[in-house]
């Protein structure tokens, strides 16, 4: 979990609406993930959010790999020394999500990942044949995962 300010005071949860519906365990449940995410400095707005789009339980994982979030695509593609076109096509031929340009949601990882390619650029290799393997990659992901769903 990421460092965030620490709160004393405890909002009122079921008065802000984000037990409604919810009974015994469940509402027990729901209130001690609340209280320790609001403690750990989760906004109350934040969390709202996560309770309207069913995402609370998911939340600190959220939270960890935010931490690690802090480049936006152009500035991956800097550090990489690459072209940002060729970076976001290659993410989407493999099949991985491209945020909003301004969006600070790539990590030293994607900067790393980006000097691979710069090099792979470098040393010769085509860009479309690049793209291809990437869609290659992308599929072949896509179909490990559901022929793992089957299982």
């Amino acid at each position: 979990m990421p460092r965030l300010p620490r709160r004393k005071r405890t909002p009122d949860f079921a008065a802000e609406g984000l037990v409604k519906g919810l009974r015994g365990k469940k509402r027990a449940a729901r209130l001690e993930l609340l209280e320790y995410l609001y403690k750990s400095g989760v906004p109350l707005e934040e969390l709202r959010r996560a309770v309207e789009e069913e995402r609370l339980a998911i939340l600190p994982v959220e939270l960890v790999l935010a931490q690690d979030a802090k480049y936006t695509i152009a500035e991956v593609a800097q550090r990489a020394g690459m072209d940002v076109d060729f970076l976001i096509d290659q993410r989407r031929a493999s099949g991985l999500p491209v945020a909003e340009p301004d969006e600070h949601a790539y990590s030293d990882d994607d900067v790393e990942a980006g000097r691979r390619f710069a090099a792979a650029l470098a040393a010769g290799l085509p860009r479309e044949g690049m793209l291809e393997a990437g869609r290659m990659f992308g599929q072949a992901s896509a179909t490990s995962v559901c022929d793992s769903r089957r299982r």
